[in-house]
């Protein structure tokens, strides 16, 4: 055992010479009849001595799963040409019981169940499943070059004691990032989870191409290697800065009402990546859904602060709706960051409303307030959000959710023109309306988003998604309700023309990847909402499709869609085109 960890330690420390092709050469021992070497077959080329041990290890799994339970590596070695793995085989048993010899609870994690138990036999498929779950507790904890085997077999009762031999606790070493790159080691090195000092996990080590691809500002040039040496695994990443930066521009082109025979829309963003190494990100968003009506929103999130799983994220939008009333919003969390870019967020929420200008006919006629007035509320929210992507710009398989809630009271303000504003019936200002509508509301908020990409061919995949809010309060002004409608929400409608207090959309999406970041897609989506007039259920649904094109200087698109609601039909005349411009600085 010892000479082979030794082995092992002195081919890891070595994986990172190149080497051309080299011939893996497998021998058995201590076979017998029911074992035939021709079924454990492993491909004798392989590109180097990790690629051969890796093998090696498989094939032990395979054996051991065949019935040959108590099989081991003997040996293996390299030199500059070939490796060596030597296996012992033992006798091929049907099942027997397992008994722990010297494995600590530290590493038992998911096998307690089957270890003692009195009178159940394990098969050797079951036996093989437990070793490999103890060897990467053990890999996972520190122990890289950990062993766990089977010795003291007895036929009657069919027993058998299973070991681990450890070796050395490794630690992991600073990352190593031999190109000059704008990312902070210091950010890596949280965003990753490997930290100096702290135990080896193999875990970590098997994420780190997919939570590298998660990042926008950086590529992999080399997949990553590990060094193992005097107790220490030094990291060494094979990166380069990647322009992730975003420059995206619609434009709708709608048909008009009120007069107009078309209506143009625009939304411009831009969303900075990285730009001073540690992971943060600033987003700013312009849009103009309809006339006189504004939005403007941004955001900054600096996730890992200081080496630590906090993060903070600060969020600002304005909305303007014509001449009516303004919006002011602000959400200001606190991030706990899980695995790569995952959090659990906790945020402040503040919204403003400001009445810009009052009806007072529909007050003087309906002796009530309006649907919009002035108020001011907070919220205590709370937020999870988790991806898992292959590719962020354009993924093809995965899957990324966002789920939150938030809870809080508001308060209306009394505006000065309705207060002195005069009510000839009674004699007196329209002030006592207010009177109705208490000093604080209490108010709370549900909303989820989940896409998942299902990878049906190299080229195609399926997107599937879903995302719903729900806003509940005893009174409920027009100003809190959401806006829905167009590119970004349910496509086939003018854009934020549909106004709910609560929403669900369901998407279905069909993709032909035309290159990395440009695809062909169709698609249908169908949403539940509030009817605004009379407050029943509607259920708008729309299709389409569209193209994205990658050209030298950016990612052209174009989207035609159709939509259908309560009181409009599925027509030519009502459908929705929006061309779109995407650049990466």
């Amino acid at each position: 055992m010892k000479a082979l960890f030794l082995a092992c330690c002195v081919f890891v420390s070595q994986i990172i010479f190149a080497q051309s092709s080299i011939k893996l050469n497998t021998t058995f021992t201590d076979t017998n009849a029911g074992f035939n070497s021709t079924n454990f077959k492993i491909s004798s080329s392989v590109k180097d001595s990790a690629e051969a041990f890796n093998n090696t290890k498989k094939l032990l799994n395979k054996i051991q799963s065949a019935g040959f339970a108590a099989a081991s590596l003997d040996t293996f070695y390299c030199d500059s040409n070939n490796c060596f793995a030597q296996f012992f085989i033992g006798e091929k048993l049907n099942g027997f019981q397992l008994k722990n010899s010297n494995i600590e609870n530290t590493f038992l994690s998911g096998t307690k169940q089957k270890l003692n138990r009195k009178k159940s036999v394990l098969t050797p498929k079951e036996i093989n499943i437990v070793q490999q779950k103890i060897l990467t507790n053990a890999e996972n904890k520190g122990y890289p070059f950990a062993e766990v085997f089977l010795d003291s077999f007895k036929i009657n009762p069919a027993s058998a004691n299973i070991n681990i031999e450890k070796h050395e606790l490794f630690l992991f070493d600073t990352l190593s990032i031999p190109q000059k790159v704008k990312v902070k080691k210091k950010f890596l090195s949280a965003y990753l989870g490997i930290k100096r000092n702290k135990p080896y996990d193999e875990s970590k080590i098997k994420s780190i191409e997919q939570r590298l691809n998660a990042l926008p500002f950086i590529e992999i040039t080399h997949p990553h290697t590990v060094w193992f040496d005097k107790e220490k695994a030094k990291v060494e990443l094979n990166i380069k800065d990647k322009k992730a930066s975003v420059f995206n521009a619609f434009l709708g082109i709608l048909p008009g009402g009120a007069g107009q025979k078309v209506l143009i829309t625009g939304e411009a963003k831009i969303n900075l990546y990285g730009m001073l190494g540690f992971g943060e990100q600033l987003n700013l968003e312009w849009n103009k859904t309809m006339p006189k009506t504004q939005v403007l929103k941004t955001m900054i999130a600096v996730p890992y602060l200081f080496g630590l799983p906090l993060g903070v994220d600060v969020r600002f939008e304005l909305f303007k709706r014509d001449t009516a009333w303004l919006d002011l919003d602000g959400n200001y969390g606190v991030c706990y960051q899980f695995s790569g870019m995952n959090y659990l967020k906790a945020s402040l929420k503040q919204k403003n409303t400001i009445v810009l200008k009052v009806d007072t006919t529909f007050i003087k006629q309906n002796q009530t307030l309006p649907n919009a007035l002035d108020i001011k509320s907070n919220e205590f929210a709370l937020e999870y959000y988790f991806m898992n992507l292959n590719y962020r710009f354009n993924p093809t398989t995965g899957w990324q959710l966002t789920a939150g809630g938030s809870v809080g009271a508001k308060s209306v303000k009394r505006n000065s023109l309705i207060n002195n504003l005069m009510d000839e019936k009674r004699g007196e200002t329209f002030s006592y309306l207010y009177d109705s509508i208490g000093k604080q509301n209490f108010q709370f908020s549900l909303w989820l988003s989940l896409d998942k990409f299902w990878k049906i061919h190299k080229r195609m995949t399926i997107l599937t998604s879903l995302k719903a809010k729900y806003f509940y309060s005893a009174l409920v002004f027009e100003n809190e309700k959401y806006r829905i409608g167009g590119m970004n929400t349910l496509r086939g409608f003018t854009e934020e023309s549909i106004i709910t207090p609560y929403y669900g959309i369901a998407n279905l999406e069909y993709r032909y990847l035309l290159s990395k970041n440009a695809f062909f897609f169709t698609f249908f989506n169908v949403g539940v909402v509030q009817q605004a007039a009379s407050n029943k259920i509607d259920f708008p649904f729309g299709f389409g499709a569209g193209v994205s094109l990658e050209t030298k200087i950016g990612v052209f698109g174009i989207t035609y869609a159709l939509g259908q609601k309560h009181n409009e039909k599925v027509s030519f005349k009502n459908s929705k085109i929006h061309f779109g411009y995407t650049n990466y600085f």
